[in-house]
């Protein structure tokens, strides 16, 4: 139950850790200047869509996991 627990702390730290460089990458997601034609929105769009599938697969995995 203690591996648990710990497990549980650390999945929770990781994810802090990961959510926090996920808003930085996405703050820093806008043109230098005014001729940078970069689709900014179009590429957030894409990183969230990317990020949401990513949590649902984890959880997923982990849930499979523990029905083993």
């Amino acid at each position: 139950m203690e591996i648990n627990e710990c497990a549980k702390r650390t999945l929770q730290a990781k994810d802090k850790e990961l959510n926090d460089a996920y808003q930085k990458l996405v703050k820093s997601l806008a043109p230098d200047d005014k001729q940078d034609t970069t689709d900014y929105e179009g590429v957030k769009k894409q990183l969230l869509a990317g990020q949401r599938a990513w949590i649902t697969y984890r959880d997923n995995d982990c849930k499979a996991k523990l029905t083993l």
